[in-house]
């Protein structure tokens, strides 16, 4: 059946900490609501649990309940609402769509990636795989749905990358399973629920695989505070053990789980939430049956809604075999069935199992189809009273995204208030912050909160949930968000060469270079400016680095041999843009080759000469053949030098030939060449390299003398004159180079310095 009522939600509606029960007195014990609860004799009683009195008191319009109309109680009444949209695949007549039974709830902000939250249900149907659905937590409507392993899969909680599901094997055996929200996420993107037959719908297991081991006696419900992973049994007692337990876990990068310590919990736990430091849990019976009034159908068990303070809970740590639930701070009636309760800010949401199929036939006292939404009042540790009280915000109301704040409010009633805790809420809904701070003597508080919602205006709420006879109190200021700033810096190689693919890589930060990384932006890395630019684009990764590659860089020499690099982050809704410019060395080419030249008395200009060759890109340097050159004293036949780079590897080559020359200077023997050959090659391949050959014929003075190949050989000539054959130098300011003259001729005091054939090549800013 459908609601009767729906009230609409305000602002100032809903806000505390809850613990939900489902909860049955003992037999034959009446209440405000004219429903007579039983009681199994071998079943402890639930309600009124670690001291606390439930408040049942009925209020005269419930929303939510239908004929008979029963109101849970007037304070839940007033506190809650409910979402507009029913929850799905609760009944129908096609079986392969419905009658599903929900259970677990969470909330997860910035579900889809663009700043939307979510919230997760978990459900199962007998025989069938278990379901996830994401719902709007505005309107409850559906969002996208998946199946997961068969199991009785009681609470879901998300914490750092993982959404974890508890739940029951056949079996009887507890265990959990932990999915990547990546994973989870895609997923859901990429259902349609609506459209698909439920065999049809994405599965996160591929229906195969085991659910990860438990190594504890539990695992039927989860929650968290945001840092903690809690996860506990649903037990009811029996003759022998009257406690039931909850674990807290730290959650490591992979989602592997370590206990930190354990918790009493109510009786029939079935969830668990955190707002603003006090615990909430979820509690049912067995679903015990309810004596109708005269002429009702029995109709299924109330739940209670607990608040228990930070101090309170404290009381409940397990450290001995004799501790158990033993402090609660309040308590008050609530629909039938509940489930999970997740909480979002000073948002507070239910859920309930009664609007099943499943249970048509067992005539639940309340048919609860939708999510509640409620603001719970938490606070002083005891109850409201008639002193009244005004709450005062004193801080900054506004703050970049993701840059911590202190936010700051006065607690007055008569005086200064003291000792009395104030909850921080920046936003509403999902993806709010909270904190909470207790009044010091002048009944100031203050706390931290961190905005991570989508920058621009919202409020500030700061309350006070009244306790020790004052009455709650509550402000709400506007607050605005706005963009956080970013920096960027080039972290790619230093040196790029042409022809060749440029790696190029930058990190995105927060604020400037030292703030945290910003992961999941585009970032666009560039070469060169102008017509020469050259552009890709990377998306920040986990560590706020975006990569990228130019296929092929195709840059101009210039003076410094040095390319400018852009990265450029356009912004978006939550960070300001930001660019910044970096500079990487060029790789580039030089060389030079001569077929002859003479210094000294005798002067002739290198001829034919390629001249100085500089370039980054492929060549060819050819002045053409010299068919003769020289002097009487000095001459050469045909003279032909070339230098050629290429790129990928970068490399220069130079090459110059000499057909036949002959030096006939004063006081000297007749040195006669022919078939000369220098060569050199430079290159950056394998880490760099230099080399130089030569060949050619030799005689002096008509006798004929080896060449050997050897480098800088020596020929002792008369008159303090000498000749060098295969003369190597190094090329200063190179990354490696060489030059290589055939034969040099170094007469005495310096009249004449004769080279044949020389052949330069050089490399630089191998990359």
């Amino acid at each position: 059946m459908g609601r009767l009522r729906t009230r609409t939600l305000t602002a100032a509606a809903v806000s505390g900490l809850l613990l939900t029960a489902v909860l049955v007195p003992e037999e034959g014990a009446g209440d405000a609501g004219g429903v007579a609860l039983l009681q199994s004799d071998d079943e402890p009683p639930v309600i009124d649990q670690g001291g606390a009195t439930c408040d049942v008191e009925p209020g005269p319009d419930p929303f939510y309940t239908y004929e008979p109309e029963y109101s849970a109680s007037k304070t839940y009444d007033d506190r809650f609402a409910q979402l507009d949209e029913q929850l799905p695949y609760l009944r129908g007549s096609a079986p392969e769509w419905e009658n599903w039974t929900p259970q677990g709830l969470a909330h997860w902000p910035d579900w889809d990636g663009r700043g939307n939250d979510a919230l997760l249900v978990t459900a199962y149907r007998d025989g069938d795989y278990a379901r996830i659905y994401s719902l709007d937590p505005e309107t409850g409507a559906l969002l996208g749905a998946v199946e997961a392993a068969e199991s009785h899969v009681g609470g879901i909680a998300i914490l750092r990358d993982w959404a974890f599901v508890s739940g029951q094997t056949e079996d009887g055996r507890r265990k959990y399973r932990k999915y990547d929200l990546n994973e989870l996420r895609a997923k859901l993107l990429d259902s349609d629920p609506e459209g698909a037959p439920s065999d049809q719908l994405p599965n996160l297991d591929d229906r195969v695989g085991e659910p990860a081991e438990l190594d504890l006696a539990y695992s039927s419900f989860m929650g968290t505070d945001g840092t903690t992973l809690y996860i506990g049994e649903y037990f009811r007692g029996n003759e022998d053990t009257k406690r039931a337990y909850m674990g807290a876990f730290s959650v490591g990068e992979s989602g592997e789980l370590d206990l930190q310590a354990e918790y009493g919990v109510p009786l029939g736990a079935q969830g668990v939430t955190v707002v603003g430091g006090d615990f909430v849990f979820s509690v049912a019976p067995d679903r015990t049956e309810t004596a109708p009034p005269p002429g009702e159908q029995p109709r299924k068990g109330w739940s209670y809604l607990y608040t228990i303070s930070a101090a309170d809970m404290a009381e409940n740590l397990i450290r001995t075999d004799s501790d158990g639930f033993d402090k609660a701070t309040s308590c008050y009636r609530a629909p039938a069935m509940s489930e999970g309760i997740a909480t979002a800010g000073d948002r507070s949401y239910l859920l309930f199992e009664s609007g099943s199929q499943k249970f048509d036939d067992n005539s639940p006292v309340h048919r609860i189809e939708e999510i509640h939404v409620g603001r719970v009042a938490g606070g002083g540790g005891g109850e409201p009273g008639d002193g009244q009280t005004s709450t005062t915000y004193t801080g900054p109301t506004e703050a970049d995204y993701h840059d911590s704040f202190t936010a700051s409010a006065k607690l007055a009633g008569d005086g200064p208030v003291s000792g009395a805790r104030l909850d921080f809420a920046l936003g509403e809904g999902g993806g709010s912050q909270s904190c909470s701070g207790t009044t010091d003597s002048a009944g100031d508080a203050s706390c931290t909160l961190t905005p991570n919602q989508k920058p621009g205006p919202t409020t500030l709420t700061v309350r006070f949930g009244g306790g020790d006879g004052l009455q709650p109190s509550t402000t709400t200021v506007p607050f605005t968000i706005s963009k956080q700033e970013t920096a960027l810096a080039y972290t790619g190689p230093k040196r790029v060469a042409n022809g060749t693919p440029a790696h190029l890589s930058g990190v995105l930060t927060e604020e400037n270079a030292d703030g945290p990384t910003v992961s999941g932006r585009e970032v666009t890395l560039s070469l060169g400016t102008g017509d020469s630019r050259q552009e890709c684009t990377g998306t920040t990764n986990g560590e706020g680095i975006a990569e990228c590659t130019i296929d092929e860089a195709d840059q101009p020499l210039n003076d410094d041999a040095t390319v400018p690099v852009g990265l450029d982050f356009t912004g978006d809704d939550y960070y300001e843009k930001s660019s910044e410019r970096a500079t990487v060395l060029l790789e580039y080419y030089t060389g030079r080759s001569y077929g002859i030249s003479v210094d000294g008395l005798l002067g002739i200009e290198p001829t034919p000469d390629t001249g100085q060759v500089r370039t980054a890109q492929a060549s060819r340097h050819d002045p053409g053949c010299a068919v003769g050159a020289g002097l009487a004293l000095v001459r050469a036949g045909t003279l032909c030098p070339e230098v050629v780079t290429s790129l990928a590897p970068g490399t220069s080559k130079a090459t110059t030939t000499v057909q036949d020359a002959s030096i006939g200077l004063p006081g000297l023997p007749l040195i006669e060449l022919s078939g000369v050959t220098a060569r050199s090659t430079s290159t950056c391949a394998s880490g760099g390299s230099a080399s130089g050959s030569v060949d050619l014929t030799l005689r002096v003075g008509g006798e004929l003398v080896e060449v050997t190949g050897e480098p800088n050989a020596v020929v002792e000539l008369p008159g303090a004159a000498r000749l060098v054959i295969n003369e190597q130098l190094p090329v200063p300011g190179a990354d490696h180079g060489r030059t290589v003259n055939a034969v040099r001729i170094e007469a005495g005091n310096g009249t004449a310095d004769v080279v044949i054939a020389s052949a330069t090549s050089d490399v630089h800013n191998c990359a």
